[in-house]
């Protein structure tokens, strides 16, 4: 629902203006009127409303003067100005004063109408940037001003949902290529998503028609159709009223945080699940990884090291070791390993973003073991001699192959077997020469692709261009080329196209 206060010294003007908009625009609500820019004023700072109209001409405060002392107590209200003949350009000088629109007496419904369509466009624009702004500040715990919040997140109550694809989001610090995703503007479920592998949905009360769980899973659906791997769903089937919010949004991501395993499906309610896990080791963990290790690696036993490994990550698996748990472990074999590696500047510093990217990618325990095996031999020398293909010119042949497959649902696993590499081989390569993931690759060649798609055919159905980039699911594809490119596909194709 848009608000407006309408402004005019003359009664008949207003009465027309309020039945235009009655009968044509039911979306509007009229909060008052006034005969002069004072009262006007004075309902302006009581609603702060989204439209004013108002004649420029008007007793003790003019609709010019209205409009500027509006952008210091109302600044988001924006004005459709009205004037007469004579006034026509005074009154186009006024788009100084933040006058969005100016119309010639006498007003048509045609062309007040048209005004609103283009106003309504306005609105919800900086409505979504603010919702955007509203959820990116929920979810990552910053001051959050309320007015803008409750405008954002209108309802009374809300259920919480995460949908997680695969492992945890990286905890190296924002990339300049790593894109937060959001809800589209006319989505009554609102989402934001650390990356495009995940959705935190806010679910209005009043919106739940089914089963809760029912309803995320068909959520899920339509927001990841076509998505491999394993897939883990923490939400509440207690719902929190919006003030609540901040601290069951890092419930949830602190859920996610313990509980997730990679290569375990799981569907998680915080409302009703115990106590989760430690992620930390224990001394006794600590002490038998340092043992295990430190004997096979003194005896240069590298095969039953390899097998000790896997068998660690199978039972790790089975005990249900949360992702970040098995990170402390590696973490640990990692510095045992740098007592024994023969090349001085290797550090886990240096490995950091590669094992992420493991970790990251892997779709199974078992993808996840061998990954970091090949980087612990790496560590220690004995790694299988891949250097012959660590170069631009080889790098250039992977990228020539991901811009011949994007209609493809390409993988790591994909390209690895391609290209007869490792995941943290391949891993190691994009960070190299690209600075970026695969992940972050891959995303940024299809949106570049999308994007000339859609201007050599704007007449493409939004479907065919996603299918085209390698999307099942036009949504989801929408979700990603808005985070890429800042508007939707439709939009971005209207303004480039002109």
């Amino acid at each position: 629902m848009y608000t407006v206060v309408i402004a005019d010294d003359e009664p008949v003007a207003i009465n027309m203006v309020k039945k235009i908009i009655e009968k044509n625009r039911s979306d509007f609500q009229i909060m008052g009127s006034a005969e002069n820019g004072e009262d006007a004023l004075e309902l302006i700072k009581q609603y702060k409303p989204d439209l004013v109209i108002s004649d420029i001409r008007m007793p003790v405060i003019d609709g010019l003067t209205l409009a500027s002392e509006t952008r210091h107590i109302s600044p988001d209200s924006l004005f459709i100005l009205i004037s007469g003949f004579r006034d026509f350009e005074y009154a186009r000088s006024a788009i100084a004063y933040g006058v969005s629109d100016y119309l010639l007496k006498p007003i048509t419904p045609t062309n007040l109408l048209c005004s609103i369509k283009s106003i309504v466009t306005k609105v919800d624009e900086r409505n979504y940037q603010k919702q955007k702004m509203v959820l990116s500040d929920l979810c990552n715990g910053a001051d959050t001003d309320n007015e803008a919040a409750t405008r954002s997140l209108p309802y009374s109550a809300y259920y919480l949902a995460l949908i997680r694809y695969n492992g945890l989001p990286t905890r190296f610090g924002n990339h300049p290529n790593q894109h937060s995703f959001y809800s589209a503007p006319e989505e009554l479920i609102s989402f934001y998503g650390r990356d495009e592998m995940e959705g935190l949905y806010f679910i209005p009360e009043e919106s739940v028609t089914e089963d809760l769980l029912t309803l995320i899973n068909r959520l899920g659906e339509k927001a990841f159709s076509g998505m491999s791997g394993y897939r883990t769903i923490i939400y509440s089937s207690e719902k929190y009223a919006s003030s609540e919010l901040p601290k069951a949004i890092q419930s949830i991501y602190h859920a996610l945080n313990l509980s997730s395993v990679v290569g375990l499906s799981q569907t998680i309610d915080i409302a009703a699940s115990g106590a989760f896990p430690d992620i930390n080791l224990t001394r006794e963990d600590t002490a038998n990884l340092n043992n295990t290790c430190s004997y096979l690696l003194d005896n240069r036993r590298y095969n039953d090291f390899h097998t000790k490994m896997r068998s660690c990550h199978h039972a790790w698996l089975v005990e249900k070791r949360s992702q970040l748990w098995v990170e402390h472990c590696v973490n640990v074999i990692i510095s045992i390993i740098s007592r024994y590696s023969n090349k001085d500047e290797i550090r886990l510093s240096d490995s950091s973003l590669t094992i992420s990217d493991i970790f990251y990618n892997s779709i199974t325990a078992s993808d996840l073991a061998e990954s970091l095996i090949e980087t612990y031999d790496i560590l220690l020398g004995v790694g299988i001699n891949q250097v012959t293909t660590d170069s631009n010119e080889y790098f250039d042949k992977i990228m020539k192959f991901m811009e011949n497959h994007l209609e493809t649902p390409l993988s790591t696993q994909d390209i690895c077997k391609e290209f007869a590499v490792s995941q943290a081989y391949m891993s190691r390569l994009f960070r190299k020469y690209a600075d970026m993931s695969f992940v972050q690759v891959l995303t940024k060649m299809r949106m570049e692709r999308a994007k000339q798609i859609i201007l050599d055919n704007p007449e493409l159905y939004l479907k065919d261009i996603a299918r085209m980039v390698g999307y099942e699911d036009q949504f989801y594809f929408s979700r990603v080329f808005h985070s890429y490119t800042g508007k939707s596909p439709s939009t971005w194709g209207r303004q480039e196209c002109k």
